[in-house]
């Protein structure tokens, strides 16, 4: 039998002949194997190269901590606006009796301010802190209400009852410096009572010319003719129509002389002074307005304190009648007493004419009128018992039905 290790042996050599080489392996514990030719050498192994390490990061420098921010504060909350008043420029004669009103307003801000008006319910067009009202027609009561705006959601508002006076200047009247006086030359010659009712129908009386200003005034107007200064009861006791104090009297040198023996109306002559005369005469007149609201002005009613007198003087204050209407007059101490004022007496006037008068109200004790008056202009003198002193008294002005 042929050994396994011949068998290859031969078959290596026939394929080694055919340039073929081939090796049977026999198993390893074969102590008869051998070599079939030279063993090619083995093909070296690439060595793993070595992989370079990372370099370690280096370590970070310590940063200096942040120092810790202010927590956000809110923005500053807006102000609103503050009206510290409405200020009131009442109509007069010499403003065109406008009426003006201005508000004084701040805003802790800095806003610009705008202004909204509104007088009785109608809103005025301005939006400046000026409002301006027109005068004219019959005393009257307006509700006026304000609102100030800073533009950044921030109000103000204030409300006052305005009182309008029934300012309306004459025509051809020229009102004094102040405004609360006007003046009419009446170039149509008539009689002193003619002047005299038809100054008070207009709304006024017979200029008085209390005090040198007043009748340089009326001078500067080429003023002359008849003036509110009389002897009413022809007793050459010169008084005022309307019944203000009469203790100015510039009469010219040699006046008032009565020549005539009824010399007991007064006119201004062209040379700056006083003359008595016949009222009979046909001359021109000064008339007077005085401006409605005035401190002498009652009309709104109410009660109106008034100042004590010394004996032989008075106090007079004016009554303006827009209807007929019933009115109760009454002097009172300044409590509504009817004690500590000493005895007063009450007149009522219109054009000088004395129409009531009464001193102890009937039997009473404050004096006190009743009576249901037309329209137009009156005048209230409260004067002494006698010509007697009075203490500081009150005044009541009222509606009364009759």
């Amino acid at each position: 039998m042929i050994s396994k290790h011949f068998a290859c042996r031969a078959l290596a050599v026939l394929l080694a002949s055919q340039s073929l080489v081939a090796c049977v392996q026999s198993s390893p514990d074969d102590p008869e194997m051998m070599d079939a030719g030279p063993k090619p050498s083995p093909q070296p192994q690439p060595q793993p190269q070595p992989q370079p390490q990372p370099e370690p990061e280096p370590e970070p420098e310590p940063q200096p901590e942040p120092e810790p921010q202010p927590e956000p504060q809110p923005g500053p909350s807006n102000s609103d606006p503050v009206i510290d008043a409405i200020e009131v420029d009442g109509a007069n004669f010499r403003n065109g009796c406008e009426t003006r009103l201005e508000a004084v307003a701040r805003d802790a801000d800095g806003d610009q301010l705008s202004y909204r008006w509104t007088i009785a319910g109608e809103r005025m067009e301005t939006a400046a802190s000026v409002a301006r009202l027109s005068g004219g027609g019959q005393r009257r009561i307006r509700q006026v209400e304000l609102v100030v705006e800073d533009g950044n959601g921030g109000q103000a508002r204030e409300s006052m009852e305005l009182v309008l006076a029934g300012c309306e200047l004459p025509d051809g009247a020229i009102p004094n410096e102040a405004g609360d006086r006007a003046y009419l030359v009446e170039r149509i010659s008539d009689t002193y009572d003619a002047h005299r009712y038809e100054a008070a129908r207009r709304g006024g009386h017979l200029a008085t010319l209390t005090s040198q200003a007043e009748l340089d005034f009326v001078r500067s107007l080429d003023g002359e003719g008849w003036i509110g200064l009389w002897s009413p009861r022809q007793d050459h006791v010169f008084e005022t129509v309307t019944g203000e104090p009469a203790d100015f009297q510039p009469f010219c040198p040699g006046e008032p002389n009565n020549a005539a023996g009824n010399e007991f109306a007064v006119q201004l002559w062209d040379i700056d002074c006083l003359n008595d005369d016949p009222g009979s005469r046909e001359t021109v007149g000064v008339y007077e307005f005085e401006l409605p609201g005035i401190e002498e002005d009652v009309s709104a009613g109410g009660a109106f304190d008034r100042p004590g007198f010394e004996a032989g003087q008075g106090d007079r204050t004016i009554l303006r009648i827009e209807e007929r209407t019933g009115v109760r007059i009454r002097v009172t101490d300044r409590s509504g007493g009817c004690d500590g004022i000493g005895d007063p007496t009450l007149h009522l006037l219109w054009a000088g004419d004395e129409l009531l008068v009464n001193d102890d109200a009937n039997g009473t004790v404050c004096s006190e009128i009743l009576a249901e008056l037309n329209p137009g202009v009156y005048d209230l003198n409260v004067r002494g018992f006698h010509g007697g002193n009075l203490l500081d008294f009150r005044l009541s002005v009222e509606p009364a039905d009759l």
